[in-house]
């Protein structure tokens, strides 16, 4: 079975931060889920999605 290439970023990771920070955001004000009210545990999982971009080039949730 041929391996599923990965989609390759160029981002920086502080640049990726940003995006996943954005994308919880909008994500929790658009739609029924509210975020974890203790924000290091919400830095916490937007910093692993984004090292999961990084090294695998998809963000898995950790």
């Amino acid at each position: 079975m041929a391996e599923t290439p990965t989609p390759a970023t160029t981002r920086s990771f502080d640049e990726l931060v940003q995006i996943y920070r954005r994308m919880v955001a909008h994500y929790t004000a658009k739609g029924p889920y509210k975020p974890n009210p203790e924000p290091e545990v919400v830095e916490g999982l937007v910093r692993a999605l984004a090292r999961a971009r990084q090294k695998w080039g998809w963000s898995y949730c950790p």
